[in-house]
């Protein structure tokens, strides 16, 4: 099946992912998601105070495309600044 105007559909194009070798250029993040429950609010301003009871990371920006590049197949390279801490290490794994 084609796309529209002759292209080929994003489901013939994912199995040539396999094996590309693919260079991502940009700035890797790391995600991070706080669950919890807010009972208040701060003084300061309407924001609310959270008891953490959880929390989820996950790569971002740069590092959420090389991410999903390599689980589609591809061997990939990702090229951006990282710090030299405990979420660069988490970001790294």
């Amino acid at each position: 099946m084609t796309a529209p105007g002759g292209s080929p559909s994003p489901a013939e194009l994912l199995p040539r992912l396999a094996g590309l070798e693919v260079v991502v250029l940009g700035d890797p993040v790391l995600d991070a998601w706080l669950d919890g429950s807010a009972t208040r609010l701060c003084r300061e301003g309407p924001i609310p105070v959270v008891d953490v009871a959880g929390t989820r990371l996950a790569p971002g920006g740069a590092a959420d495309a090389a991410a999903n590049l390599a689980g589609l197949g591809a061997r990939v390279r990702l090229v951006g600044p990282v710090g030299d801490d405990s979420d660069a290490a988490e970001l790294r794994e």
